[in-house]
């Protein structure tokens, strides 16, 4: 055997294992990717449901979202302060769905909802007097007021979807 020939099949063996590596790493960076992708929905996930358990936390947290919802100015300051804050984190939420969307890490059925929530939780009387005096405290603030000014999402105000996110007729 010549130094040619051996020297041919030495360069056959080389590209066969750099592509044997490609290969490999091709797949390792896809599996850690899907990885990435279920922690990030699972993480986003999780916050979402206890920024929403925050809404809940006790009555006077209620009444304070119930009458916030639907106007804004009936509440004393405190009041707007922890409405404020509880919508804030739901928005907040959003945006990080937008940035995960954004680095292919969250679906796009799960964002999709989260918007028809946000956008119906902001189209309420009080939400949107929140987004529109605030709007640019958020990266997104002025793209979540378009879609809330469009009247186009999927959802009708939040007060409306969940009834029970009204005040009480009774008091």
């Amino acid at each position: 055997m010549s130094w040619e020939a051996i020297s041919a099949i030495s360069e056959v063996v080389g590209t066969v294992a750099v592509i044997i590596t490609l290969i490999y790493l091709a797949s390792q960076i896809r599996q850690s990717n899907l990885q990435g992708q279920g922690e990030a929905y699972s993480s986003w996930l999780t916050t979402w449901n206890e920024t929403i358990k925050g809404w809940i936390q006790d009555r006077d947290t209620v009444q304070i979202m119930q009458r916030g919802f639907s106007d804004l100015s009936t509440l004393s300051r405190v009041e707007q302060a922890i409405f404020s804050h509880q919508v804030a984190a739901m928005i907040n939420h959003w945006h990080l769905a937008a940035d995960l969307i954004d680095r292919e890490l969250l679906g796009d059925q799960l964002f999709g909802v989260a918007t028809d929530v946000v956008v119906s939780v902001c189209s309420t009387a009080g939400g949107r007097d929140y987004l529109t005096s605030n709007a640019d405290a958020f990266p997104r603030g002025r793209q979540l007021l378009e879609l809330v000014e469009s009247g186009e999402g999927n959802l009708p105000p939040w007060n409306e979807v969940a009834p029970w996110w009204s005040p009480d007729p009774s008091g």
